[in-house]
């Protein structure tokens, strides 16, 4: 791993365990066993770091899922296959998912950020638009459905996270099976 790496490992762990404002660069650098000068040669800020880590985040999870998900399926076995493979990916990188939660609720991103991680994720837009053209989910702004999917996302993930016991591939089809009724038309 090289110091950039490191950097952003370290800073997704403390601002998930410690939030944004509890965590300075030199706790980052001190954690990382590197000097706060350091983590300046790889980020020109705080928010520059924290920008990066959400960037960085957001691409592990377009990697992790968009192989898993079916594109040349129907609009609702491609959306079944993203919120399957997404909640699989939550699972195994729930350090990198609280971090996105509390950034996402949160004022501190960046338009640049914000773009260059749409850039990463269109292929979740491309799906939504194709189910609009096609009739399959109603006709109302991708960034609605996206939100409106998104909150349903975290809700199933934090009922499955909480409650263990209940049979998750069964909460995953539920959930979706909701998720669905939702947006389609």
């Amino acid at each position: 791993m090289n110091t950039r790496e490191l950097l952003l490992k370290t800073a997704i762990r403390l601002f998930s365990e410690r939030g944004f404002d509890r965590t300075s660069t030199s706790l980052i650098s001190k954690t990382a066993e590197l000097g706060t000068g350091t983590l300046f040669k790889h980020f020109s800020s705080k928010e520059d770091l924290i920008d990066e880590a959400y960037i960085h985040c957001k691409g592990l999870f377009a990697e992790g899922i968009r192989p898993q998900i079916n594109m040349d399926g129907s609009c609702r076995e491609s959306l079944e296959s993203l919120w399957t493979s997404g909640i699989a990916w939550v699972f195994e990188n729930s350090l990198e998912y609280s971090f996105l939660m509390q950034f996402e609720s949160s004022t501190v991103a960046s338009r640049l950020a914000q773009d260059k991680v749409h850039e990463k994720l269109k292929f979740i837009n491309e799906i939504l638009e194709k189910g609009i053209q096609n009739g399959r989910i109603v006709d109302l702004p991708v960034h609605f459905l996206l939100a409106l999917l998104g909150a349903q996302f975290k809700a199933a993930f934090l009922y499955m996270n909480d409650n263990p016991e209940e049979p998750r591939e069964q909460w995953i089809k539920t959930t979706f099976e909701l998720a669905w009724k939702g947006i389609k038309t």
